[in-house]
């Protein structure tokens, strides 16, 4: 019997039925956020991205991109806070779906 590989999150996200505008944005808003990651903190279940940039800029990315993985992510959770001038993501997930979590921004 053989496995399936399963896709990645952002596989998911770009296979689900949605507004094209929404791909391209959510496209967009990873590679700035990928541009501006300064550090990864592995946690119980996932990991912390920390980001640091121009703010209103990062704040836009942050929220496009959990409004699309909100939508179409069935597995993986996202949340973000601002902390003075750094924006922290959170992504948790089950043990399944660590390598999504650590490839995310790769």
């Amino acid at each position: 019997m053989k496995s399936r590989k399963q896709p990645s999150a952002a596989q998911e996200v770009a296979s689900a039925p949605h507004d094209p505008k929404d791909l391209e944005c959510f496209t967009a808003a990873r590679a700035l956020l990928k541009r501006h990651r300064i550090h990864t903190r592995d946690i119980l279940n996932g990991k912390d991205f920390l980001f640091s940039g121009p703010v209103e800029a990062l704040h836009a990315a942050l929220k496009k991109l959990l409004e699309v993985e909100h939508r179409t992510s069935r597995f993986l959770q996202f949340d973000y806070a601002q902390i003075d001038k750094y924006f922290l993501l959170r992504i948790v997930g089950s043990r399944r779906y660590q390598g999504d979590i650590a490839a995310y921004f790769d």
